[in-house]
């Protein structure tokens, strides 16, 4: 349910483009280099820094936005490695997110 709403949100923004949905994405390098992203939304079941730092050294320009679950939460990183607290996820906030 969160999947659909967050690509509702992203559809409504001709600015951006889906270009790939995996129910699992085990490892995000390969899920990187097989959809060429400029932002990464996941859950926040692979907000391992281990693998967002690999990501983000590898892919300095790609961002990595979790949200939790419930979509409560959400955690925009990206290369520094650098991790943002966004607060309420709103559809202005995420697209906002997606753009930073």
């Amino acid at each position: 349910m969160l999947r659909d709403i967050v690509c509702e949100v992203v559809a409504d923004d001709p600015t951006f483009e889906i270009v790939g949905q995996l129910e699992r994405a085990p490892d995000l390098t390969v899920t990187a280099r097989q959809y060429d992203p400029e932002v990464i939304i996941a859950g926040d079941a692979v907000s391992e820094a281990e693998a967002i730092g690999a990501l983000l050294e590898m892919r300095p320009r790609t961002r990595i936005l979790t949200i939790t679950d419930d979509g409560g939460q959400s955690i925009l990183y990206r290369l520094s490695p650098e991790a943002l607290a966004l607060g309420d996820l709103s559809p202005a906030r995420l697209r906002e997110a997606m753009r930073a």
